[in-house]
Formats: structure tokens, sequence, C-alpha cells
């Protein structure tokens, strides 16, 4: 794990009292960091301390191609310490440990009834802030915490938890909920398209419930690591792992029972299809950006019995199971974080994100 400071673009002053450091986002590709007020609390909600937030791939996406209205604070993958409670909070103190959400659906709409509850209204609040408007926050010093997400997309860790391991929750916990949507059995084989944090997350998960995990990754220092993570067998591209399975005779020729693709690629959505066994799944995790389009072959999926499925976001009802699973260390999930940076390397931080070659994993800032 590499902890290091290089210089972002920084404007700070003000009174350092009611002012707090945050990486603002003004524009472009770049964020900047100021002195900001410390948000002021509600009675029922807390403000929290950031101690570890992870770069998501999501705050890439938001800088690039889909430039949000700033100016904004990003950063949704936190773990902190309670600095403050309102007058109406009984269930935490100050001191305490915690990792929250940034979203929590309303539980009774008809999406929540019907299992769907990243798609509920109030799912698609934010309620994190560090100021201006709520996107996460967790790029500052200090974040305000929402009532309804605090009461329902929160999990309290004990004293030795490491909180470079608990900001691995909320993003371990979108994968645990796709996981839940795929129909596998313990001699199911897997294919995991991409083999970044996230890959590496359904690989470790997957092969934890005794699935036989092939993983198809580029990049060779991903590609070893997903073994580590409990892959059976890794391989550069798809052609790579076809050519494997079908001089083995094994059920390469019959297709993956379910595929599963982390890269945002049309491409590998495209491969997905063709790998899975009639009557398998493709589960599609990475984000595609608006507008692009897949060429697949409607009677493929008709005849072959193939579902196509989509995964977004969390199910806050599996995030102890999530907690339980990364704190167990039945992985070395530690292992998924490469480097740890302060605030004042936000866009250092950024830029290893971007770049597989950097050798980066997941990038945390230390606020």
């Amino acid at each position: 794990m590499i902890r290091d400071a290089r210089g972002s673009k920084a404007a700070l002053p003000p009174n350092p009292e009611t002012t707090m450091r945050a990486a603002v986002y003004r524009g472009g590709r770049e964020l900047l960091i100021e002195r900001i007020p410390i948000p002021t609390i509600n009675p029922d909600e807390i403000l929290l301390r950031v101690v570890r937030c992870g770069v998501c791939p999501t705050d890439l996406k938001k800088l690039g191609s889909d430039p949000p209205v700033s100016p904004r604070v990003f950063g949704h993958e936190l773990a902190g310490v309670v600095a403050q409670t309102g007058t109406e909070v009984v269930d935490w103190q100050v001191g305490d440990r915690l990792v929250v959400l940034h979203h929590a659906p309303c539980g009774t709409c008809h999406y929540c009834r019907h299992g769907s509850s990243a798609q509920c209204p109030e799912y698609r609040k934010t309620g994190l802030t560090a100021g201006f408007e709520p996107a996460g926050g967790g790029f500052a010093e200090y974040v305000r915490v929402g009532a309804h997400v605090l009461n329902h997309a929160s999990v309290r860790l004990s004293d030795p938890t490491s909180f470079d391991v608990a900001a691995l929750i909320e993003p371990m916990s979108t994968v645990v909920k796709a996981i839940s949507r795929l129909r596998i059995a313990a001699d199911s084989v897997v294919i995991v398209i991409g083999q970044g944090p996230t890959g590496l997350m359904f690989t470790g998960l997957l092969s934890l419930q005794g699935v036989r995990v092939r993983t198809v990754e580029p990049n060779r220092g991903r590609r070893e690591t997903s073994q580590t993570f409990g892959a059976s067998e890794a391989f550069p591209s798809v052609d790579d792992l076809v050519s494997a399975a079908q001089r083995a005779g094994d059920a390469g020729s019959r297709g993956a029972d379910a595929v599963v693709v982390t890269a945002s690629s049309a491409t590998a959505i495209a491969q997905a299809c063709q790998l899975v066994r009639a009557g398998g799944q493709a589960l599609l995790f990475g984000s595609t950006h608006p507008g692009s389009s897949v060429p697949i072959e409607p009677s493929m999926i008709c005849a072959r019995e193939i579902d196509i499925i989509g995964s977004y976001g969390t199910d806050v009802r599996l995030l102890d199971e999530t907690a339980s699973v990364l704190f167990a260390s039945l992985r070395p999930w530690s292992r998924l974080i490469s480097h740890v940076l302060p605030l004042e390397s936000i866009n250092y931080a950024l830029e290893l994100a971007r770049n597989p070659e950097s050798g980066a994993l997941k990038v945390l800032v230390a606020p």
C-alpha cells in the first residue's frame, strides 16, 4: 500500500475554527482544495469526521463525460467518527465509529415492495453532504449525515476495525447485492470480465460460495491478483479463455452458468452473451455511457433462454452481511487498497484510479 503526498490546486485561508478543508468541484477534471464552512446539522442528524473515503468509478465518470453542476464535493465510500450529534439523536455518541451510505430507500413505495429499492425515489436522493448540493461529501474533513441514511444505511464499527478496510463496505455492498441476483450453486462456473477492485470483489465473494471463477483481465498484475482472490483460472482475453476451455473439452463448450461484466465496455457485454450457457445469466455491472449500444441477436436470447440482468446500487438489507464477510478476512481484502493519500493529493488520487497501468487498485483519501 502506498501512502504519498502530491500537491493539488489550493486556495485555503478563512477561520479554521468554523471552516474545513474540502476538495471542491468547480468544473473541469480537477478538484480545488478550499476552505468551506463546516456543515451545520439538524436536531436528528450527526456531523461525521471523515477518516477515509474511497475513489469510486462514478466519481471519475462525473468528472469526465458526465459533468455535474458545480460546485460540489464528491466522495461517498466513507468511514469516520461522530464529531457532533443533534439534540434528537439517541443511538450515536461523539467518538462512535461508523460507515454510512449516501443512499437509503423508503421501504414502502412500489419499487421497495417489489424488491427494486435502488429505483426508489427516496433512494435516489443523497443523504450526505459537505456543503453545496448533496453529493456525498467524503472528499472533505466533515460531512453532515441526514437522519434517513443514518437510521437506515449505517454500520457501527468496533474499536479495532481498520478504517481502510471499513471504507470498502459501500462498494462491496453493491457487489453482494449483485451476486444475490444470480442463480448459482456450488458447482457453477462464473466468468468475471474485468479485475479492478470491483471485479476482484466479485471473484473473492463468488469463490467463497464454492463457485468456480474464471477471470478475464488484460492487465497482468490484476490478472495475477485475481488468483489470490480465488479465481481458478485467469486469462488476458476472452479469446484466450475460449481457446483454453475448448482444449480442455470441459464446460467451456457448454458455456458459463453466469458471466459478470464489471468493465465499462459494450464489447464485453456482447461477449458475455456469447460466453453464457443456454439458460444462464449475463449480469451487467460496469456502467456504460448513456447512448452507447450493444449488438445482440434477440433470437439468441429467446431460443437460448438467456437472462440479461443489471444491478445498480446497494440493498441496505444486506449491509450487515457485507460487513460480516468483509471483517471475517476470508479473502485478503486489504490488498484491494493500493494507495492511501492525503486530501491535498486528491487529483493525483483521481489520476491513479483512472489508469489501471499505474498499478493502482482501490485508492483511498484521508482528509
